[in-house]
């Protein structure tokens, strides 16, 4: 019932994996979407895994797009800072 932050390191290759992860989960094309070249520090929120997919769902303050969007958890190990924190109040 805790919020999980996720720090990671975010990339082409990883928007292009959560972006293409999420649109198959949700019957979207994949393809229609461009990724820019640039990387950088970011945190999400973890909303849910699926163990039967080995997928971690993820929440970002991006917009509606964003809410709830999917990634292999390969994928998010390749680009993991290795720190997660939970918010207590």
């Amino acid at each position: 019932g805790l919020p999980i932050m996720w720090r990671l390191i975010t990339d082409s290759d990883f928007r292009k994996a959560i972006h293409h992860t999420s649109a198959r989960r949700n019957g979207n094309d994949p393809e229609k979407k461009a990724f820019g070249a640039g990387s950088g520090g970011h945190i999400c929120l973890v909303i849910g895994y699926n163990q039967q997919t080995g997928e971690i769902a993820v929440s970002d303050s991006w917009g509606s797009e964003y809410a709830e969007r999917w990634v292999p958890f390969h994928d998010a190990q390749r680009v993991s800072r290795g720190t997660m924190n939970v918010i207590k109040w």
